[in-house]
This record gives structure tokens, C-alpha cells and sequence, in this order.
């Protein structure tokens, strides 16, 4: 069986060019009302509705909840996905940054790492028997700015953070 894996971005994405054409994004919007937009070769903006809750296991049609992604199909082999992020304010009850997604809609099972409410980083997910609970990694991180990257390397996947005031 070769499980699909997907790519998400729902930070501000800062590449040499983000073009939805040219990277082959596709918009996964479950509940139909919500909205991006690509403003310059490197900047994107997303707008996701309220009480929309990306933890849940199912995306669509058991909760009217499923938040949305900006998805990339994952290459094959071994690769790293970076993104810079800038937000004005960070409040409770939000959380974005970089999904591990097995592309499901219904059922649909995914790793969130980022930033969430006020203060902190996490990596959560809606994984068979954590459904929706409480985070597999939580620490303190006030930050606005800064980097997230994921890594594959072979079967293993790396998540890393970094407080960075500049995009280079």
C-alpha cells in the first residue's frame, strides 16, 4: 500500500518563487468558505474562517469544522520544506505552520507543527489514537518572526524552529 503524503502551508511562504502554477498547489477547502491569494512571487496570504478546528480527524462532512490547506503533493525520496513566517499578533485559539497530510477528506489523518495560540509551538496531529488531544510536543515560544522546516530523510522525518528577524 503507498500512503500519500502531502505538503501544507498555511504560514506566510517566503521562496525565491511561490507561484501556484509553478509549484502545482492545489486548495483543499472543505467547507467551501474560505479564500487565498498569492500577492507577489514570494508572499501569499490565507484567510481561514472561524471555529474551524484543523485537529479534528475528520476534514469534511461529520463536523462542518475542516480548516483549509495549500497543499503541495510531497516529492518522492528524500527532501526539506522551509518557510519563513511573519504574523502581526498571534492570538488564543489559533494555530498555523507546516502539515504532514495523507491527503484524506473524510477520514484523514495529518501532523501539524507550528504555532499556536499566544505563546506556543507544537506539533499535534489528528493521529489514529490521538484524535483531536493534546499535543505530542509543546513549548513556549513567543516569537512573530522566524523560520519552520520539515525534513525527510529516509523514513524519518526532522521539525525544526528558529527565531529569525531576517529572511535570508
Amino acid at each position: 500500500m503507498v500512503k500519500r503524503i502531502f505538503i501544507v502551508v498555511l504560514v506566510l511562504c517566503l521562496f525565491d518563487s511561490l507561484q501556484a502554477k509553478a509549484l502545482d498547489w492545489i486548495w483543499s477547502d472543505p467547507e467551501g468558505n474560505d479564500a487565498y491569494r498569492f500577492y507577489s512571487s514570494n508572499r501569499l496570504f490565507l484567510y481561514s474562517s472561524p471555529h474551524q478546528d484543523i485537529s479534528l480527524c475528520y476534514r469534511k462532512g461529520r463536523t462542518k469544522k475542516g480548516a483549509p490547506f495549500l497543499v503541495r503533493k510531497a516529492p518522492l525520496g528524500d527532501w526539506e520544506f522551509i518557510s519563513w513566517f511573519k504574523v502581526q499578533e498571534r492570538r488564543p485559539g489559533t494555530s498555523f505552520g507546516l502539515i504532514l497530510w495523507d491527503g484524506g477528506e473524510s477520514k484523514s489523518y495529518h501532523l501539524l507543527f507550528g504555532l499556536s495560540d499566544e505563546d506556543k509551538l507544537t506539533l499535534e496531529g489528528s493521529l489514529p489514537k490521538r484524535c483531536g488531544l493534546t499535543p505530542l510536543f509543546e513549548v513556549l515560544f513567543k516569537v512573530r518572526n522566524g523560520l519552520l522546516k520539515v525534513e525527510k530523510s529516509g523514513d524519518e522525518y526532522g521539525f525544526y524552529f528558529k527565531e529569525d528577524l531576517n529572511e535570508s
